[in-house]
């Protein structure tokens, strides 16, 4: 299987990046920062069709991406979109998209495996042969979970691809109740049946078509714990995940905490029981929604509907107390950890005001402003989720336009400067003492 690696001078970026930080900055900096970022946003040129495209990057990222690579997209390739929160696969089909015969296959991923990127300059600055610096870039595994997937149903309706994969009896199966949390059903083991509208029997190796084979390299990274799900249970996950993002996200990120810090609070608990509250009551009229396709309106889906159009399973799965249980053991299994909201936010104020380094936002928008928007949807008021939607998206804004204005601890004002001996010296006052300067990227 061929590598690619998307993204004409990504090295150069990072390295010019990462310089902008660690040391002071100058105009010659900026403008080198500035010709990086230019070139990562050039469009990739190249013609060659992509089989398989795994995308890991921020929600909000991945459209203008994948706008660039569309040429190189045909119905016959396979995406594996595996992010933080929803609404990514909805957007690209209409945008990119519309037409189902042309769109590509489609996997959602799902991961509870935490790790973070390091990047960070050595205890002594190595030059490059080029002339550059040399930085030491790593990725850490911070915790061990699962790798989760789903196949989205075939845009052409062709193959039913849960049928074929679970060896389920179409005639027997009973819509998306047939599937739940509840009752999870063993993931196919290798080799996959084939999932060609041609064939029925196992595919080989040498023929497989680029969903067959993305499946099986992604069920083959056995340390990582892998597994396919039906995509009705795939759905509930994510929707399951979403809830539980919903509620430590955009908390640890405006309080500025790891995500333990939130199970002491007795204040934090009750903003987590209240968004959860409503995330429960949002998701389970959605899902019951789902069950009578004839549904139109959000008045024509009650509480007794919901009760009546799921399973007991399904509905004891998404209730408020399920979700707060759920909430509480990933926070006690992460507690040491920094949720991806809390490190985009500490980036944010990270950011020298006169870089011309992006910030890149938050992914609030496809987490509780999905929540939002689907509640919406289905006539469910989420006036806590919503509050915190304006406040991430207010702390965004400031930060992005008046950086000058926000408050920073005492230490981020003192002056650097250098003494003769060629090392670190701080002036706060009349006082000079030496002090060891580091830089976090």
């Amino acid at each position: 299987m061929c590598h690619e690696f998307i993204g004409p001078a990504i090295d150069t970026a990072v390295t010019h990046y990462a310089r902008t930080l660690t040391f002071p900055p100058s105009a010659a900096a900026a403008a080198k920062t500035t010709a990086a970022l230019q070139a990562l946003q050039t469009p990739h040129v190249s013609t060659d069709p992509i089989d398989s495209l795994v995308v890991a990057l921020k929600c909000h990222h991945t459209l203008p991406v994948l706008r660039q690579l569309k040429h190189r997209l045909r119905p016959e390739s396979c995406i594996t979109l595996v992010q933080n929160g929803m609404g990514v696969y909805d957007q690209l089909c209409t945008t990119l998209w519309p037409d189902p015969i042309t769109r590509p296959q489609f996997i959602l991923g799902s991961t509870t495996h935490g790790a973070r990127a390091r990047l960070r300059t050595p205890k002594k600055v190595k030059r490059t042969p080029g002339g550059g610096l040399e930085f030491e870039r790593s990725v850490v595994h911070t915790g061990i979970g699962e790798l989760v997937f789903g196949v989205v149903p075939d845009p052409r309706r062709e193959v039913d691809y849960d049928q074929r994969l679970f060896a389920l009896d179409s005639s027997t199966r009973n819509g998306a109740q047939q599937y739940s949390l509840a009752m999870p059903i063993d993931s196919p083991r290798l080799p996959l049946p084939s999932l060609s509208p041609s064939s029925t029997t196992s595919s080989s190796p040498l023929s497989q078509t680029p969903l067959e084979a993305t499946l099986t390299a992604l069920l083959s990274l056995y340390e990582l714990n892998p597994s396919l799900l039906p995509m009705p249970t795939m759905y509930q996950t994510l929707l399951q995940k979403l809830a539980v993002n919903c509620a430590v996200n955009p908390l640890t990120g405006l309080l500025s905490v790891l995500n333990g810090a939130l199970v002491g609070s007795p204040h934090a608990g009750w903003a987590m029981s209240e968004i959860l509250r409503e995330c429960s009551e949002v998701i389970t009229r959605y899902l019951a929604s789902l069950a009578a396709p004839t549904t139109t309106s959000a008045t024509a889906t009650s509480d007794t509907d919901t009760q009546h159009r799921l399973d007991p399973e399904t509905v004891a799965a998404f209730s408020p107390d399920s979700l707060e249980r759920r909430t509480i053991q990933v926070l006690a299994a992460t507690a040491r950890n920094t949720s991806s909201m809390a490190s985009d936010m500490a980036h944010l104020a990270s950011i020298n005001p006169n870089s011309s380094v992006s910030s890149g936002g938050t992914e609030i928008e496809y987490i509780t402003g999905y929540l939002v928007r689907l509640g919406e949807r289905m006539g469910v008021p989420t006036p806590v989720n919503r509050t915190m939607l304006e406040f991430v998206q207010a702390k965004e804004e400031i930060y992005g336009m008046s950086p000058g204005m926000v408050v920073k601890s005492p230490e981020a004002g003192l002056k650097i400067g250098r003494a003769n001996t060629g090392k670190k010296k701080v002036e706060k006052g009349d006082k000079l003492k030496k002090v060891k300067v580091t830089a976090k990227l």
